[in-house]
């Protein structure tokens, strides 16, 4: 049996290291009344006693992020995080909290039910709002949420328009019209019926029909669907497929021709998946760098050493920039340089 060299011995932070107490945010959408709404309660406690703010608290000693930011947000309105949970990025930690330095990690929540929410913890009042008037300036939260919101509505709004998370944000049943309006509402813009009933059932793998119908009032019950559970491939068994593929070009010491797509705003769903990136030896594209919200932490966190493969893709935050052709044009040259700095 071959001996082991142990490696060097663990070292202790350098004593210049800061030691900054940890929050978590949280971000949680739901669509009710044709609107997109965040989850806020109103603080009891100074700083901002009074003031709306987003959900949250300080990290407790042995707990992980994820599981601060469901204990945050039961424990302050009641509602349980069922939908879609991922983590949005992290803030400061200087300049954001009158206390003193405090790092963020937000998430961001797709939630299917409008729960009725109490009060409960640090919260004074808690409701369901429209995101609207914080979006355009009309109100404003405690702390940085303000920007916090906006980056989370900026992310959901980029991940329905290129995955089926619209879904999150459904009952386990819908009609193709309450998924339309599920996109009006996140968009902020009307659809044309026919053209998104079109393109929702004749998109492979997206929805199954139950095979039920609904009375919608006048005219014919409208068919219901469901997100198809376990549809498709798991993301590892596509992993798995990209790494055998690319096996040869491993062994010959080169990089292999098929590549993934993996959002860079993941967090840590593919650390938990116990997915190797770096052993599919592949390139990879990690759409939404910049204006969605990745840097250069998201994009370690998500990758590791599998970064070095990483193409980096930037767009929301060059096409909001038009129509201007120089706009557009001085947006994407910024957005080559963030997104270099972010791989660096």
């Amino acid at each position: 049996m071959p001996r082991i060299r142990p490696g060097p011995p663990a070292t202790a932070p350098p004593p210049t290291a800061a030691r900054l107490p940890i929050a978590v945010d949280v971000v949680a959408l739901t669509v009710a009344d044709g609107a997109l709404r965040v989850l806020l309660v109103d603080r009891l406690l100074e700083p901002y006693a009074g003031r709306p703010a987003l959900p949250g608290g300080f990290l407790l000693d042995g707990e992980d992020v994820a599981g601060a930011a469901v204990r945050e947000l039961t424990e302050e309105t009641g509602v349980a995080p069922r939908g879609h949970l991922e983590q949005l990025r992290t803030y400061g930690p200087v300049g954001r909290d009158p206390r003193g330095p405090v790092l963020s990690v937000a998430h961001l929540l797709f939630s299917p039910v409008l729960d009725l929410p109490r009060a409960g913890g640090d919260a004074a009042a808690v409701r369901w709002a429209p995101v609207g008037p914080f979006l355009e300036g009309g109100a404003h939260l405690a702390f940085d949420h303000d920007r916090i919101l906006a980056d989370g509505v900026e992310r959901a709004r980029a991940k329905i328009e290129y995955s089926p998370l619209a879904t999150a944000f459904c009952p386990e049943e819908f009609t193709i019209a309450e998924l339309r309006r599920v996109y009006e509402a996140v968009w902020g813009t009307r659809l044309d019926p026919r053209n998104f009933h079109r393109k929702a059932t004749r998109s492979e793998g997206f929805l199954q029909a139950t095979g039920r119908v609904r009375s919608e009032g006048v005219g014919r019950p409208a068919a219901l669907f469901r997100r198809p559970p376990g549809s498709g491939p798991t993301a590892a068994e596509v992993v798995e497929g990209v790494t055998a593929s690319n096996a040869a070009a491993r062994g010959e010491g080169g990089l292999g021709s098929i590549g993934l797509v993996v959002g860079a705003t993941v967090g840590e769903a593919v650390s938990r998946l116990g997915i190797d990136l770096l052993r599919a030896n592949g390139p990879l594209l990690a759409p939404g760098v910049g204006a969605q919200g990745a840097g250069a932490t998201e994009l370690e966190s998500v990758f590791g050493p599998a970064r070095r493969h990483v193409l980096a893709s930037t767009s929301r935050g060059v096409l909001k920039a038009g129509p201007s052709i120089e706009a557009l044009r001085a947006a994407a040259l910024a957005a080559t340089h963030e997104a270099a700095a972010a791989l660096r």
